[in-house]
This record gives C-alpha cells, structure tokens and sequence, in this order.
C-alpha cells in the first residue's frame, strides 16, 4: 500500500502545509493510502464511500472528519456523480507553538485525540457533519485558505496559519454542539482500564497531552488515575510516555540515519538537551553512544 511522504506533498519543510479541492469522480477508485501527514477533509458535494481503518461508510456534503498519520484509507467515487472535497494537510509541527493553546479546548482534544482513538479501539468513526450555516462558514475559511496558497502574496505563511487555527477553533466549536450526547455515551461505554489508558499514551507519545485532557477523556478522577496508573505500572504517566518515547528513538537510531536532533523532534522532545537527559537516564548512553554500540 502507498505512503504519502511529506517530502512530496510539504516539500518545504518550514511551511509543511497546503490545501486543495480535489473533485472524485463517478465511480472513481482512489486506492488505499496513508500518510506522515495530518489531513483534515471536508465534503463540499456529492457523496462516495470512503474506507477508514477497515470501516467502510459513506460521506455527504457538510462532513469533516481529521485523518492521522499512518492510518490507511481509501474512496470510491459515486455511481450518481462526481464529488468535490477539500483536503487540508498539514503537519502538527506546523501549529506546534499554537498546539499548547488548542489542547485547552476540550472539543479541540475530542475531535483530534479522543476520537482516532476511539476509531481505533471501539469501532468509531470521527466525523463532523455541519449545518448549511456551518458549511458555509467553513467554506469561507477553505477559500481563503486556498487563496494564499495559489498567490502567495507577501505575508501569505503568516495569514494561512492564522485562518487554519481560526477554523480550527471553529471546527471544535462545531464538534461540541454536535452530538454532545452521543458522544458522551460513546465515551462512557470505554472501559478505563489502565491497559486502555496506556495504549493511548503509546498512540499519541508525540503530542502534548496532559494528565487532565487523560481524565477529561476517560471520565476518571485526576488522583485516582495517577494512583491506578502507578499501582498499575509502576511509573506515572509522564515516566511511562518518556518510555514510550526513548523506545521509538532508539529504534530510530539503530534503523536509519536520522540526525539526533531530527529524532528527538520525531519522537516528540521539543528540547534537545532535555532528550539527551531523558536518554542517557532511560539507557545509560548517550544517543550517539547508543548508535554507535549497535554498530560496532
């Protein structure tokens, strides 16, 4: 199966971003990929099957739904008719200063973590399905989107990442009025078992997360999930994520030629020198010394 590079399609790494519209046609097979890249896409009309980690379902005009990377999907466009999108990619590092604000949206945290998640482990699709109102409004911020984009105009990186984080909150404002129960209900029937918890710390190691977007996601108190969690692992929460995250860099060094300042950013260390701390207390080496003992 095909992976989009952001080589390819963010060429330029200090503005690993870009929109389109994309029409699919009738009957249009598009085959099944994944990326290293976020994409958020909206259905402006028309409607096709789209095939998200082994779901199938259909998508109408006013849907949104976010796609991580690394999770395969795929469309088949509508016998009816062509159907227009919007494909919206970006790379988290793109609004990472901006990451730390968002993450105190709640619905913010629902619509780009809880709900991959739940996709994951419960069968759940993530998807925002918008009002006339709403599209409209949304359609605004992806033309204004695409203008930048198409003329470049002086200060064009500035203005698209201020209307992407605009539409951002706007989207997570439409995910909170929508379905609020429904997706209380979903939330409820997870079972908060510390094997649960840690599965995701592991899926979102690289992000922000913090011990009270972790209780708000899965409706436990903050005392009792640091108390189960430690009894549980023997390590709090933030000990088990470095884990997590000493664990993928070091399979980063011993696989590829990554520079270390490029594999700490990977594996979610935004200080270098905090990763070098975290890595010698988790291994006993530096990083380059790690390297180096694998390939003597």
């Amino acid at each position: 199966m095909t992976i989009l590079s952001s080589h390819e399609y963010l060429p330029d790494a200090t503005f690993p971003f870009t929109i389109s519209r994309y029409v699919i046609s009738a009957n249009e097979v598009i085959s099944e990929h994944s990326h290293e890249f976020v994409e958020l896409v909206f259905v402006e009309s028309g409607n096709a099957l789209h095939r998200l980690a082994g779901q199938s379902f259909s998508v109408a005009p006013g849907d949104v739904f976010v796609i991580e990377p690394s999770v395969y999907h795929s469309y088949q466009g509508s016998g009816s008719g062509p159907t227009v999108v919007y494909n919206v990619l970006f790379s988290t590092e793109f609004i990472q200063n901006d990451l730390r604000s968002l993450m105190d949206i709640s619905s913010f945290v629902d619509l780009f973590y809880l709900a991959p998640f739940l996709r994951r482990t419960q069968g759940f699709v993530a998807r925002a399905s918008l009002t006339e109102t709403e599209s409209s409004r949304l359609l605004r911020y992806l033309a204004d989107l695409l203008a930048e984009i198409t003329d470049q105009e002086s200060g064009y990186q500035l203005a698209s990442k201020t209307v992407l984080i605009h539409m951002l909150i706007f989207l997570s404002r439409c995910y909170e009025k929508q379905s609020q129960g429904e997706r209380r209900a979903q939330r409820d029937r997870m079972d908060p078992s510390m094997e649960t918890i840690m599965a995701f710390v592991r899926d979102n190691h690289t992000s922000p997360l913090r011990v009270k977007h972790i209780s708000h996601l899965f409706g436990i108190g903050t005392s009792t999930l640091l108390t189960r969690f430690k009894e549980h692992t023997g390590m709090t929460l933030l000990q088990y994520k470095h884990q997590i995250q000493i664990q993928e860099a070091c399979r980063l060094l011993a696989e590829t030629e990554e520079r270390i300042a490029d594999i700490s950013q990977a594996v979610g260390f935004d200080d270098l020198s905090f990763f070098y701390r975290i890595f010698r207390r988790k291994t006993g080496l530096s990083p380059g010394k790690y390297r180096l003992k694998l390939r003597a």
